[in-house]
């Protein structure tokens, strides 16, 4: 049976009353995965402020590294900053769904699963940089994410799934790496501000779903691809209607 550990976290923040008069502290639940390893597995009570997951954690003598954010783990928290050590690899379907308050996140490079929908209808999330060893942004992960203005997307990302960016309202530029070569069903639809979309490969033969950017103004949005290859863009069915330059 897993050993669950709870570690309490205490924020610098002001005293809000509850229902009883007094705020209660919230509670991160991890649960050893085995000798060397824990996950996050939930919270109690609500967070507010920054929130930092450790890299790894002192149990029963042991150091433990931090390795996973299991889904729903954060659901619906008032985190405004996430911040997630090396060490982590995995978070969870879900895991930050709805959390209303967050702003800004800093993903590790460790980083190797970002589960779908992982953080959808985080309304005021503004700047995301994703990990170098993530190859699949998957389903929804951004959806609904409509303050979001800036996407890193790292050379090693190799599938972007269906609705990962959809109404991102205010994303208005994106670069794809080379390494991209499959875009989803409405990955992008609803990106009613996207104007520049620079893509970093030579090659334009890579799967683009047709309602990849669902009903948007294809004309409207600058295509920037290397030089020497706009004939081959120009040519190619996957990016027909946008306006090509190099």
């Amino acid at each position: 049976m897993k050993k669950i550990l709870s570690i309490f976290l205490f924020l610098l923040l002001a005293c809000i009353p509850s229902m009883r008069g007094q705020e209660v502290q919230p509670i991160i639940h991890y649960g050893a995965v085995d000798d060397s390893t824990a996950a996050v597995y939930n919270v109690d009570g609500i967070f507010r402020g920054t929130l930092t997951l450790p890299s790894a954690l002192l149990y029963e003598g042991k150091q433990l590294t931090v390795r996973a954010v299991f889904a729903n783990a954060f659901q619906e928290q008032k985190i405004d900053t996430l911040i997630l050590r090396p060490g982590i690899k995995v978070i969870g379907e879900q895991a930050f769904i709805g959390c209303y308050h967050l702003r800004a996140v800093v993903l590790p490079s460790t980083l190797t699963t970002l589960g779908s929908l992982a953080f959808a209808d985080c309304v005021r999330l503004e700047q995301v940089t994703l990990s170098p060893k993530l190859e699949d942004i998957e389903e929804g992960v951004f959806y609904g994410c409509n303050h979001l203005k800036v996407v890193n997307i790292k050379e090693g990302t190799y599938n972007i799934r269906d609705g990962a960016f959809k109404d991102c309202k205010q994303l208005d530029n994106v670069v794809l790496p080379a390494s991209v070569n499959f875009i989803g069903h409405e990955a992008f639809a609803g990106c009613k501000a996207l104007r520049h979309l620079k893509i970093l490969g030579s090659d334009p033969n890579l799967m683009v779903l047709p309602d990849a950017f669902g009903d948007l103004d294809k004309s409207q949005i600058t295509l920037i691809v290397p030089k020497g290859c706009k004939e081959r863009y120009e040519q190619s069915k996957a990016w027909a209607g946008f306006s090509i330059t190099e």
